[in-house]
């Protein structure tokens, strides 16, 4: 069996998250048709972390397992032309092994971002905070480095 492991970006705006739910459309979901539709067979997709519904990624890593041999630029390539245009598959690549979902989240990292203009981009509407007043940067600098450094959000 073939280990593959493949590296996703995406925009969530119209997803309820990573996870398969029911009644649902998820990003775990659209990959795993999309997967299972090229290689004929069904997989079982392993996501290192997950997303709530509305989150981005721009490099999650995912894991399957298959049989078939396949190039990976074509599996690439074959996935983007059938996924929709806010998933796209950044890389894939044969793994040594089968990576168990905390190893391949070893960590995140947000970005969160405020756009503080008077009027909201209608390019920028889905990914920034629109805050039309004065900030108050010191507030916010004591915020920010209060929480600076290494956190494990695990043992809480």
């Amino acid at each position: 069996m073939r280990n593959i492991s493949l590296t996703v970006a995406y925009d969530g705006t119209n997803y309820h998250g990573w996870q398969c739910q029911p009644n649902a459309v998820t990003i775990q979901e659209t990959l795993k048709v999309a997967v299972e539709r090229i290689l004929n067979h069904e997989v079982n997709i392993i996501g290192g972390a997950r997303t709530d519904a509305g989150v981005h990624a721009m490099g999650q890593v995912v894991n399957f397992t298959t049989s078939k041999e396949i190039a990976l630029t074509n599996l690439n390539k074959g996935l983007n032309s059938m996924l929709p245009d806010d998933i796209r598959i950044v890389d894939a690549r044969n793994a040594v092994s089968r990576l168990s979902r905390t190893l391949l989240g070893e960590s995140k990292v947000y970005i969160y971002s405020i756009l503080n203009q008077e009027h909201n981009s209608p390019f920028l509407q889905r990914y920034v905070l629109h805050h039309p007043y004065r900030l108050n940067v010191p507030s916010m600098e004591r915020s920010r480095v209060a929480r600076r450094g290494e956190h494990d959000f695990f043992r809480l």
